[in-house]
């Protein structure tokens, strides 16, 4: 089982925000057409998906934003298969309670 890092240092989590965003603006740039759900569900998997990534390993901006752009792109074809059978999304990724 993975761990996962519990606190951040203040340069780190700036570092996470500002992925954050970028990832944002990536996926709202791919989901032009999302209703409000869709969006909501996407964004909490982002929430998910920069802190499961950022706390694995040391954090720096590049290669955190393109593990994060890539898990998203997996995130989106999963979501999207479970969205055609209208199932309710569950985030894929362990949480940081699910970790402990």
């Amino acid at each position: 089982m993975m761990e996962l890092r519990q606190k951040f240092d203040p340069l780190e989590l700036e570092i996470v925000e500002r992925v954050y965003e970028a990832a944002s603006a990536y996926l709202e740039a791919r989901n032009l057409y999302a209703d409000e759900k869709t969006a909501a569900e996407d964004e909490d998997a982002l929430r998910h998906i920069v802190f499961a990534l950022a706390g694995r390993d040391a954090i720096e901006f590049d290669t955190l934003c393109d593990k994060v752009v890539a898990a998203l792109d997996e995130y989106r074809l999963w979501a999207k298969r479970v969205r055609v059978r209208d199932e309710p999304v569950v985030i894929p990724f362990p949480t940081v309670d699910e970790a402990a």
